[in-house]
């Protein structure tokens, strides 16, 4: 399909649990490892700062889910009330898939 984006396959990011291992530092493989991790979460969902690290927490073998977050909201997967007290999943098309 002419002009969708191609999908990456982050299968080497992640463990035989299907729990990311690594996020890599290179934009290309790493939107996609984010928009996995996205994914765990409900998108009608609103969730607190524990219940988010709590369900990283669940999918992560490796990296630290303060830094996940952190990055879910940096590359604008998830988004936060600005006192932080409520997360939520923001719309996105995901370009991964796990083979």
């Amino acid at each position: 399909m002419e002009g969708s984006p191609r999908m990456i396959n982050i299968i080497k990011f992640v463990n035989a649990r299907r729990q990311v291992i690594f996020i890599p530092s290179k934009n290309r493989v790493k939107l996609p490892v984010l928009q996995y991790l996205a994914a765990k979460t409900e998108p009608e969902l609103d969730y607190t700062e524990r219940e988010v690290t709590a369900l990283l927490s669940g999918w992560l073998s490796g990296p630290d889910p303060d830094v996940a977050r952190r990055l879910l909201i940096d590359e604008g997967l998830l988004a936060r009330t600005i006192d932080g007290a409520r997360y939520w999943r923001r719309p996105f098309d995901e370009n991964w898939s796990i083979h």
